[in-house]
């Protein structure tokens, strides 16, 4: 029995529905020659039916969560410290820290310079205090001090005991930004951290919530379409960038690592 103007067996949801259209599955193990995993081109080959795309929606994602929260790249990685008038400057290497991890690496380095037990370290109410015995004092200035602002010392603090004025930040990767060249030529993306350039073509992003180490996966919602115009375009090549907070490339993803995007293409 029919109803209304349904065709008999066919539900039309929406005109999207009645649309060609065709799934694609984009992963980083896919890349071309000279690709790497933040930036890779995946090559479709000669399907004809999608030389006349004419706007794609993000169907799903799924990114490991491996971006570090100290490195060199962030411009983070250096503490800077006097201990009753000598300079000291820790570098860590470049990782993803737990407050504890970094406060207790910084103990080391120091202890290292200045002789074993010279300082502590503790994180009492979730604020990052050092302390050195005797009649030493520690100097911590919060100008041109990447980590110790990372670390919640957001004010210069002079004396035997400095207690962090503010809370640690030290939040990792909280944003996936995925770009293409290819498809997405009029959109423009922020300054990047790179090279301070504008012009990064912008498509997609996604939610990084999981924390460090974790399986991101999101499901996008219908707000994100990308409208490739009324005469259509080719999309059998496309090229990819993965960038994080601020716009930096995710380089941290390795090629024993996966990045997957699944796109929903409608055609002419």
């Amino acid at each position: 029995m029919n109803i209304g103007n349904q065709l008999p067996g066919v539900l039309q949801r929406s005109n999207d529905e009645s649309s060609r259209f065709k799934y694609l599955r984009i992963s980083s193990k896919e890349i071309s020659n000279g690709g790497t995993p933040s930036n890779f081109t995946v090559n479709f080959g000669n399907d004809g039916s999608l030389d006349r795309c004419m706007y794609i929606k993000p169907i799903a994602c799924i990114c490991p969560n491996v971006a570090n929260n100290i490195s060199v790249a962030l411009s983070n990685n250096t503490f800077l410290i006097t201990c009753t008038g000598t300079g000291l400057t820790y570098t860590s290497p470049d990782g993803f820290y737990s407050v504890s991890d970094l406060l207790g690496n910084l103990v080391i380095y120091i202890n290292s310079v200045m002789g074993a037990g010279y300082c502590t370290g503790t994180i009492v109410n979730n604020h990052v205090v050092l302390t050195v015995t005797g009649s030493d004092i520690l100097g911590i200035s919060a100008v041109n001090n990447p980590m110790a602002y990372a670390l919640g010392y957001t004010g210069s603090g002079f004396g035997a005991s400095i207690t962090a004025p503010s809370l640690p930040a030290l939040s990792g990767a909280t944003v996936l930004y995925i770009h293409s060249s290819t498809v997405g030529n009029n959109a423009t993306y922020l300054n990047t951290s790179n090279n301070n350039v504008n012009g990064i073509n912008g498509v997609f992003t996604m939610p990084m919530t999981g924390g460090f180490g974790t399986i991101e996966s999101t499901l996008f919602d219908e707000s994100q379409k990308l409208i490739l115009g009324c005469s259509g375009m080719a999309v059998r090549q496309l090229n990819f960038t993965l960038r994080v907070n601020g716009g930096r490339l995710y380089s941290e993803l390795t090629v024993n690592q996966e990045f997957i995007l699944v796109l929903k293409i409608y055609m002419m």
